[in-house]
């Protein structure tokens, strides 16, 4: 069975175009974890609105507190780069 890991889907909601790639396996290997990669891929977008939704590595396996996604966003009253994470099955 193939690795889903590294592939991503951009969503347009505006226009409702769908675009899917894949990341740069070193890129994966450099930014571990959904709130590394889903950093990287929110500042390499420079899409200010975007909200970028990754699985953590171990995310689908039995391995307790390790199952997490994270959801990266920028604030629109200070500009961070905010993260919020969940865990469990998604």
């Amino acid at each position: 069975m193939p690795s889903r890991y590294g592939r991503f889907i951009s969503i347009d909601l505006s226009s409702g175009g769908v675009e899917r790639f894949d990341v740069d396996p070193a890129d994966l290997k450099l930014y571990l974890g959904g709130g590394g990669i889903g950093a990287k891929l929110f500042i390499d977008g420079n899409d200010d609105e975007a909200l970028v939704i990754a699985n953590g590595l171990l995310t689908g396996f039995p391995v307790p507190t390790a199952c997490k996604t994270s959801l990266l966003f920028r604030s629109p009253l200070t500009g961070v780069l905010g993260e919020s994470s969940v865990g469990g099955k998604f």
